[in-house]
């Protein structure tokens, strides 16, 4: 294809600067709201979960919601006891 010819998998401009904006915008958070999130929005953020990429578009994932605090605080309990398991394997600074 010559080097002026348009490439029709190009994404335009606007989406190129939107995507570039968010990876530069991302923070990992530490903090986190005790807010319960809106359906509308736990909708929206799964959509776009289930067109993410995967290898084949096979979509190997499953979502859980998990509303009740007790129960999120029993999974917090879970990955605590991993996370504590999985760091006596290493040694020295992070």
């Amino acid at each position: 294809m010559p080097a002026s010819a348009p490439n029709r998998y190009a994404f335009a401009d606007a989406l190129k600067r939107g995507l570039y904006e968010a990876i530069f915008r991302r923070r990992d958070i530490r903090e986190f709201i005790s807010d319960p999130i809106p359906d509308d929005v736990i909708a929206r953020v799964l959509i776009a979960a289930h067109h993410a990429a995967s290898v084949g578009f096979t979509q190997p994932w499953d979502f859980i919601l998990v509303r009740s605090v007790e129960q999120r605080r029993r999974v917090k309990e879970v990955f605590a006891a991993e996370h504590a398991r999985n760091a006596a394997q290493f040694s020295g600074e992070r």
